[in-house]
């Protein structure tokens, strides 16, 4: 889907990070951003996909160009919503992603406007919390 919109994917990793997660629910929470920023981006563009730190959290963003900006950010973690009723899905995704991030404290953020889109999850990464023991 990315190729045939033209779009390309750029990563900015920071190296020796590690996210103390269970391995299936961050995938899907990477999943559902990724085939999201691909439905919706705006065509031959880019989306771009970084981890970083902030203290001791680690960040998760998606950040692409915006087709159409996303209308009301509370909405579209309720189920059955869609910002675009023409783009393939059942609008679950989101709210997954969102149970998963509220059952482990994650904090999610997300702005939207004519220019961008930023997907932002913010990991609690203590190692109080048992972080070395439990890594993806």
């Amino acid at each position: 889907m990315a190729a045939g919109n033209r779009l390309e994917i750029l990563s900015r990793i920071e190296s020796d990070l590690k996210i103390c997660f269970n391995e299936i629910e961050l995938q899907r929470i990477i999943d559902n951003n990724l085939s999201n920023a691909i439905k919706y981006a705006k065509s031959s563009s880019e989306i771009l996909i970084s981890l970083s730190r902030l203290g001791e959290s680690l960040l998760l963003e998606f950040v692409t160009e915006s087709r159409n900006p996303i209308e009301d950010t509370r909405k579209i973690f309720e189920a059955y919503h869609r910002e675009d009723e023409e783009a393939e899905g059942f609008g679950l995704g989101l709210v997954i992603v969102s149970e998963i991030c509220k059952r482990h404290g994650v904090k999610v953020e997300v702005s939207s406007n004519e220019e961008r889109t930023l997907f932002r999850y913010r990991f609690n990464n203590r190692k109080e919390d048992g972080c070395e023991d439990r890594t993806a």
